[in-house]
């Protein structure tokens, strides 16, 4: 990765070079992972951030060759097809699900995911973020709310 270099505002620069360095680096440095795949059911990876590596126990060169299809399952076709036809119609779609990591283990997320122009083609360009957490505290919450209520 190239290092950021912050140039004189009085010296004309590139712009769309500086574009893509800002872009590169939300992209990079992004705790959320974000990948892009090919707009289909399987969607094969065509970039990741490291993020999106570590969150499903990969190296990013491991990750890139992975199909989407491989990390979640798509236990309902009729399903997958409409939400990928919703995106190639231009909305973007957020939903919950489960992705499975490198190791077997499964573990909830949340995702956004809409169609984008990459290398001049159009993909799929996805958000995802792991929400073990939030589903453990919403159990814990629920099982307290249970015990309070059997005490009343």
């Amino acid at each position: 990765m190239a290092d950021i270099v912050f140039k004189d505002p009085d010296v004309e620069v590139d712009l769309l070079a500086e574009y893509e360095q800002l872009f590169r680096t939300l992209f990079d440095h992004s705790s959320e992972a974000i990948f892009v795949s090919e707009p289909d059911i399987n969607g094969r990876i065509i970039e990741a951030n490291q993020a999106a590596a570590d969150m499903h126990g990969y190296s990013i060169d491991e990750f890139i060759k992975l199909r989407t299809s491989a990390l979640h399952p798509i236990g309902d076709l009729d399903k997958a097809r409409e939400s990928l036809n919703r995106m190639l119609g231009g909305e973007w779609i957020e939903k919950e699900g489960e992705h499975l990591r490198k190791d077997g283990t499964w573990f909830p997320v949340k995702y956004r995911a809409g169609v984008a122009y990459y290398l001049r083609r159009r993909v799929i360009i996805s958000f995802v973020r792991d929400i073990s957490e939030e589903k453990q505290t919403e159990e814990k919450l629920q099982k307290c709310e249970g015990q309070l209520a059997a005490q009343i």
